[in-house]
């Protein structure tokens, strides 16, 4: 019978992997998607060739897995006047399934004037049921419902949109900054498999393939005790509030609007399922809280990450110009960080000679009784 520690062991004679939190949360996800309640979408976060295209590859024989590049609404759903619209990645999937991103910078390298149109498809999707007219006069009115889950990679350049603006259905696990020596240790360890990837990449989709053929998933999802529910809800707490928008104006890069923070219930729903999933597939109980809460954090930007570090290390008040010397960020960035923090409010501006900062005190509270990671480097 094949355990998680076989896939583990698997990927770690193909990648250099000291932590394995990518794989576990790309099979946590999986399981997540097949328990009942709504869909889970996670995004995989990193720089090129760390490792996330590989881990997506290693589900590719389950059976409920479609790999895509790009989608439109008449590739979801097609037809034409007088069929019954049997054409379309949707009707291909049924009821159910998971669609795979290698890469998801494409999709949204889309043109601005394309690109809502596309996050209106991805939100319907998640919802459960799209509907598409097809034709006019005589036309066909095609629907789809059922649940569609959601596995991708993109880079950082995700940071650049304001996908929280248009109601936000993603959880982000971002990939763990690495220092000169790893990089030197990653690289030696791809030259030992130069020549044999197609094998290697061959052989831990099997083992996956037989994890998940081995796998008994519950019925229903159990709830943790009282303490893990106040403790779901405090992540989701400090992940929506870190995580929620503050819109510039593109010339002055002035603060034009500070929306309402966006509320638990979502994340909430996402760090659930996720969580379920996670013991299901043999993740131990404290591991799977450390992903979750990377998971709650990993929604805000890294700038914003990184900023927001060097606060929550003491209770300190803390200069532009130090936070800036911190994240080794330009001053003027990181005072805007600062500045959204604050009008989100987690973060408080407490002075101006000189210009300093320290951590809300509902955040710092939250942080401390989470036991909330902090980078490496953050003061």
């Amino acid at each position: 019978m094949t355990s998680l520690p076989d896939v583990i062991e698997a990927f770690c004679e193909q990648l250099w992997m000291p932590d394995p939190g990518m794989v576990e949360i790309v099979l946590g996800t999986v399981a997540a998607n097949r328990l009942p309640g709504d869909p889970v979408w996670t995004w995989l976060v990193g720089p090129p060739s760390s490792g996330k295209s590989e881990t997506l590859a290693s589900i590719a024989r389950l059976p409920e897995v479609h790999r895509v590049s790009v989608f439109t609404e008449a590739g979801l759903l097609s037809g034409s006047p007088g069929d019954k619209g049997t054409g379309g990645l949707l009707f291909e999937i049924g009821e159910h399934g998971l669609l795979v991103f290698n890469d998801l910078s494409v999709l949204l390298g889309e043109h601005g004037s394309t690109r809502p149109r596309i996050f209106g498809l991805m939100r319907e999707l998640f919802d459960g049921e799209l509907i598409r007219q097809v034709g006019t006069e005589g036309g066909q009115r095609l629907r789809w419902k059922g649940k569609i889950g959601l596995l991708g990679a993109v880079t950082e350049a995700v940071d650049v949109l304001d996908i929280g603006l248009m109601g936000e259905r993603i959880a982000y696990y971002r990939l763990p900054s690495i220092g000169v020596a790893e990089e030197r240790q990653t690289g030696l360890f791809a030259l030992e498999n130069v020549g044999h990837q197609q094998e290697m990449r061959a052989t831990i989709a099997e083992t996956v393939e037989h994890f998940f053929a081995d796998l008994v998933l519950p019925a229903e999802i159990a709830l943790p005790a009282a303490a893990g529910q106040d403790r779901l809800v405090d992540l989701a707490t400090i992940g929506t509030r870190c995580r929620s928008p503050v819109v510039r104006d593109s010339y002055r890069r002035e603060i034009d609007l500070v929306p309402q923070p966006e509320r638990v219930p979502r994340l909430l729903a996402q760090l659930a399922q996720l969580r379920a999933g996670l013991l299901a597939i043999g993740v131990q109980p404290d591991e799977a809280w450390r992903l979750l809460g990377k998971v709650a954090l990993d929604g805000m930007t890294g700038g914003r990450r990184r900023v927001l570090d060097t606060l929550t290390g003491r209770s300190l008040d803390r200069a532009t110009a130090t936070v800036a010397g911190f994240t080794g960020l330009p001053e003027t960035t990181a005072r805007r960080h600062l500045q959204d923090l604050t009008a989100i409010g987690v973060v408080e501006h407490t002075g101006d000679f000189p210009e300093c900062w320290r951590l809300s005190e509902w955040a710092a509270d939250l942080w401390q009784r989470l036991d909330l990671p902090i980078a490496k480097g953050a003061p």
